[in-house]
This record gives C-alpha cells, sequence and structure tokens, in this order.
C-alpha cells in the first residue's frame, strides 16, 4: 500500500511529499533551502531515500536538494539549467539572492510517458512544459496518485509569465494530465490535495 506524507517547511516553499511503499521512500520535490527542518523530517522517517523527483526547477522546489546529495534525481532534462541560472530558478526575482549551486546526485531525465521502475514503484513521467520548460508530473498507475507540482492545483494551475514559462503549451499539458483516470488523487505542488474529477469542470 502506498503512504504518502506532506510536509510544507515554511510559507515560500513548496509541498514535500515523502512516498513510501514497502519500505521503500522517494521524496517529491525537496522546498525552499537546505537545512535541518526539512531533513530531520525525513530521517524521522527513514533512514534512506531511494530516489528524489523534482516537478520542475523553481528556487522554491529544488533548493533543499543540497540537503540530500546521495539519491539519484529524476527530473525534467530542460530544466536542469535551474541549477546555474537565478533567473530561471526565480530565485533573483523573488529572493533578491541567486541560488546556484552544482549537485553532488546522480541526475536521470525521463522522456515524456516513459515509464520507470524504482524500487517498489512504478511510474509514468509525464511532461507538461508550460509552468517551466521542462516541468512533468509523475503517474503511479497502480495506486491512482498523480503528483502535479505546479502543472495542477485545487482550483489552479500554475503561472506562465515567469522566464521559462510557455503560455501556449498549457492546455496541451493539461489534455494530458486530464487524459488520466478521473479517480486519480492529485497532490499538487502548493495547497491542498484533489482528484482529476474536482478538477475537470474548471477546464474541459
Amino acid at each position: 500500500m502506498l503512504h504518502v506524507e506532506c510536509y510544507c517547511p515554511n510559507s515560500l516553499s513548496c509541498n514535500v511529499y515523502l512516498v513510501e511503499k514497502d519500505g521503500h521512500y522517494l521524496l517529491v520535490d525537496t522546498g525552499l533551502t537546505p537545512g535541518s527542518n526539512t531533513l530531520f523530517w525525513v530521517k524521522k522517517r527513514t533512514a534512506q531515500l531511494d530516489a528524489i523527483l523534482l516537478t520542475h526547477g523553481h528556487f522554491d522546489h529544488i533548493g533543499g536538494l543540497l540537503s540530500f546529495p546521495s539519491p539519484d534525481v529524476y527530473m525534467g532534462e530542460e530544466d536542469y539549467l535551474s541549477f546555474e541560472d537565478p533567473f530561471y530558478n526565480g530565485s533573483m526575482p523573488f529572493l533578491g539572492e541567486k541560488l546556484v549551486f552544482s549537485p553532488a546526485n546522480h541526475f536521470h531525465f525521463p522522456l515524456d510517458k516513459e515509464t520507470i521502475k524504482i524500487h517498489s514503484f512504478t511510474i509514468q513521467f509525464l511532461k507538461t512544459p508550460y509552468h517551466t520548460k521542462g516541468g512533468m508530473c509523475f503517474y503511479l498507475e497502480e495506486e491512482e496518485t498523480l503528483f502535479t507540482g505546479d502543472s495542477l492545483f485545487h482550483l489552479g494551475t500554475g503561472r506562465t509569465d515567469l522566464v521559462g514559462g510557455e503560455k501556449r503549451k498549457e492546455l496541451s499539458s493539461l489534455k494530458k494530465i486530464f487524459s488520466l483516470p478521473l479517480s486519480t488523487k492529485v497532490y499538487p505542488g502548493h495547497g491542498e490535495g484533489t482528484s482529476l474529477a474536482k478538477e475537470k469542470a474548471l477546464y474541459f
């Protein structure tokens, strides 16, 4: 059985999800900054992460990666530049300071709709490029669970006016998301969880 726990380190951070199945753990997004709080929260629950999944490269989703240098990381290749560009990752316009670093992790860049098995988890990676060029959602079909980052919220979608945003790709990305079963549970990058059934009436 899949178990999902959500943690939001502070008001500027995204939702960080610790996902467990059969004694194996994934972290979906890492929060705003490295530090003892998120690390302590994770270590209270597991001694080891099997992998980290990054929905996209904005500062509030990737900054905490510095606290987790060992696990393999899966993300959209187009957003890897976030680690070297403080305007693309949003840290300069929003924080007034540069978040730039070279991750020690080993990176994987899944293709659109590619399915990868990571220990107990079978994950389909869906490219949803409109909030950022490399935005991705992570779909666990067996558990009818979807992690959407900032591609879909409860009662909203991600903005497209930031560096890397592409409004013209929003509709096709949302159509891809809503092609999944409407019973799918949604864990967004900010705010409360929802389901595709609850959100579809807003868009289609």
